[in-house]
């Protein structure tokens, strides 16, 4: 599949997504816990295929941290996947449609379904690059 960042604020979530990730032809070229992070990952390598990012950062969201990188997702056919717990009441406080609109994949926790979240990243990452 390629080259994966993964940003969440929480050591043991990413060190797992890591592990995960290695599995196949996937490679984590990244790993952060903020929207800098993630800026400064994507300055550094031009063949980001993913991206990975937790809702809920200290300080930040997902959703906003997508907004600062949106053109170079578009430009770089980059897929982001936003993953998060439910918990909260995102789609209720975003326009109809807005994921779609904005090429965002969102996925459920719990971590238990792993495996699903990266079948969700490999089929995305083959529709965006054919």
């Amino acid at each position: 599949m390629g080259r994966v960042l993964v940003i969440d604020d929480e050591a043991m979530i990413r060190g797992i997504f890591e592990d995960v990730l290695t599995i196949g032809d996937r490679f984590v070229v990244g790993i952060g816990s903020s929207g800098n992070d993630l800026r400064e990952l994507l300055a550094a390598h031009d063949d980001v295929v993913a991206i990975i990012c937790d809702q809920t950062l200290r300080g930040e969201t997902g959703i906003a941290i997508h907004a600062t990188i949106e053109p170079i997702l578009r430009a770089r056919r980059i897929a982001f996947v936003l993953v998060h717990g439910g918990g909260s009441k995102l789609r209720e406080n975003l326009p109809n449609g807005y994921f779609a609109a904005h090429r965002i994949i969102e996925v459920l926790k719990p971590m238990s379904h792993i495996m699903d979240i990266i079948g969700i990243v490999d089929r995305e990452v083959a529709q965006l690059r054919g």
